[in-house]
């Protein structure tokens, strides 16, 4: 027993509740007292906090079980006892199906009470110590908007913190989905910069033609269609982070003028003369072999060693797979959106995503959820038919892809490539480093419509 444990009585029989105080007093326990079901409401209750609840049947005002209705979805985990006469015993059993923790009855036997509170109360510290672990794992498994408490997500934690101390430029690495910009306005909002604008670029999906004034900005009359003055993304940066998704993807000329910005902090905007000073922290991002591309002579390796200083690698999701129901029971939560129920993964179902090798990581998990939210419909257990066919298929097949394979151009990468391009073709077949006529006829070879992105 603690000595810190509270029962609070809830009983309008004086000599029961005057037994029942004297032995828990002897016992150790603080008690306090009711006597009337209107007074025991769900606020009055939260303010004594107890422990154990000790609930009679037969109250004035409101039954017992009227009070235990209204108090159990308010407390779920303190015990409540119902205390009943002996001809009331069945009422008393119903009362147990729907929540109550035991029940006893009158006249009051002192071991068996003793007992009984000792239980209640053991089962009340260990409920509110599992509540405990699972605040304290909660904070290690998410870090802002990522979740995660695997030995890898731990390790990027702490990667997270050390670069939130810095203005060092760094460079993320890890394959597509994996991610990467999360993590980078997770360092952004713990940094001293958090006040200031983080602004991503996806340096991937800008035209090489405009690539330069969406960085640096322009002048009117910079060139056709340049009708006014505009700030570059840098600019709107400046105090803040800047965030380079696909750093890979920047021309020859641009990587220039992207060394100079980290060397100096200065830059020109296109078609103008003065000299623009930028204090902007650089995230850069990639989920390609810089060290190749340097050796290939398509990336500088002085930019290279500039944007590195500080190299952090995200873990692919096949490399954390003790993370996935976690990762389940959010995206579940967020995609139900307003379902009246948020729709459970059975276990056949839990089973083929742990099974599964995830090519496209966390972005893929969470299609693959959307999918099968949408295949489920109205049920509420996803079963392994409602996932993506690659994923049972995978599974039955037992064919498993090797770690680091990455398929060329599939179903996959298209549906995602679409649905981040917000259905724009062209967007979408430059992610995807294919021509717009090669995008179209995968879609119609494999029956996908291309306006439902």
């Amino acid at each position: 027993m603690n000595k810190m444990d509270k029962v609070l009585i809830i009983d309008d029989d004086p000599s029961a509740l005057r037994l029942i105080e004297v032995y828990l007093k002897k016992w150790g326990y603080r008690v306090s007292e009711m006597s009337d079901g209107n007074e025991a409401t769900p606020e009055a209750v939260a303010a004594i906090a107890p422990d154990v609840i000790l609930l009679d049947m037969m109250l004035p005002g409101k039954s017992g079980e009227e009070v235990l209705g209204e108090l159990r979805p308010v407390f779920p985990d303190t015990p409540i006892i119902m205390i009943t006469s002996f001809g009331s015993i069945e009422t008393a059993v119903r009362t147990m199906k729907v929540g109550a923790y035991d029940f006893m009855t009158k006249p009051i036997d002192p071991t068996r009470l003793e007992i009984m509170v000792g239980n209640a109360a053991k089962a009340s510290r260990m409920a509110r110590k599992l509540m405990e672990f699972d605040a304290a794992h909660a904070a290690r498994s998410r870090h802002g908007d990522i979740i995660g408490s695997s030995d890898a997500m731990q390790k990027i934690y702490e990667m997270i913190d050390a670069l939130a101390d810095s203005d060092a430029p760094a460079l993320i690495t890890g394959e597509t989905g994996t991610g990467k910009e999360m993590v980078a306005c997770a360092i952004h909002e713990k940094s001293a910069r958090a006040e200031k604008m983080f602004v991503p670029v996806n340096c991937g999906a800008l035209p090489e033609g405009i690539i330069e004034s969406e960085l640096f900005g322009h002048v009117r009359g910079a060139f056709t269609g340049a009708v006014r003055d505009k700030k570059g993304r840098f600019e709107m940066a400046n105090g803040g982070t800047i965030f380079l998704d696909e750093v890979g993807d920047l021309p020859t000329a641009t990587q220039v003028k992207l060394l100079r910005v980290l060397q100096e902090g200065t830059f020109e905007k296109v078609g103008g003369e003065e000299t623009v000073k930028c204090d902007a922290r650089v995230i850069s991002a990639t989920n390609r072999d810089l060290k190749s591309m340097m050796a290939q002579g398509k990336f500088r390796e002085d930019l290279f060693y500039r944007i590195c200083v500080a190299p952090l690698e995200m873990p692919p999701l096949r490399e954390r797979r003790t993370d996935i129901p976690k990762l389940a029971e959010h995206f579940l939560i967020l995609l139900s959106g307003n379902r009246a129920a948020v729709a459970k993964l059975s276990k056949a179902a839990m089973d083929a995503l742990l099974d599964y090798e995830w090519p496209g990581n966390v972005r893929q998990f969470r299609n693959a959820l959307e999918f099968a939210l949408l295949k489920c419909r109205d049920e509420n257990v996803i079963e392994p038919r409602h996932l993506p066919p690659e994923i049972c298929q995978s599974r039955n097949a037992g064919e498993k892809l090797k770690p680091g394979r990455k398929p060329s151009l599939n179903e996959i990468e298209a549906r995602d490539a679409l649905r981040r391009a917000g259905g724009n073709k062209a967007k979408a077949a430059r992610m995807l480093r294919v021509g717009r006529a090669t995008l179209y006829r995968f879609l119609r070879d494999n029956n996908m419509d291309p306006d439902s992105f």
